[in-house]
């Protein structure tokens, strides 16, 4: 789990290159724990502060009720005030982002992205394992160079 938590956060490190071939390389610290939820759980909506990426594996889901909305969805908020101000074609931003977890999900966002969860009604545990991870001391190495 480390290996792929590692890999996916420097594939998506290397995709704010902005276009340009490169690797980034330096220090990576993961904290991760568990989190168990049970009927009418739920988390408050909060941000995950002195990381580069945060995210979550879900390792059960639990038997969901269905016929309650949203139930057990994580849900992730627009963090740009004022995002809905001028309106631009298509109206691509400020929409609220929903996932219904899945046994095997990762999902990996900014850590300023703030995002809560839905209470949980169901029978069994829900089981995820939260993480952020911190790439310290980095270095992008250019390839952009003929060997």
């Amino acid at each position: 789990m480390k290996n792929r938590i590692t890999d996916v956060c420097r594939e998506m490190s290397e995709l704010g290159l902005q276009g340009k071939k490169g690797k980034i390389s330096g220090n990576v610290v993961i904290t991760a724990w568990a989190n168990v939820g049970r009927n009418g759980n739920f988390n408050r909506i909060h941000t995950h502060p002195n990381s580069s990426w945060s995210g979550v594996y879900y390792v059960a889901t639990g038997a969901r009720d269905h016929s309650r909305a949203e139930n057990g969805l994580i849900e992730m908020i627009e963090p740009r005030l004022g995002v809905k101000m001028v309106p631009i074609p298509g109206d691509p931003f400020g929409e609220k982002l929903t996932f219904d977890p899945e046994v095997g999900m990762m999902l990996v966002f900014p850590n300023c992205l703030q995002h809560f969860n839905y209470p949980f009604f169901g029978d069994g545990e829900r089981i995820s394992i939260s993480f952020n991870v911190l790439i310290a001391n980095f270095m992008i190495t250019d390839e952009t160079t003929d060997s």
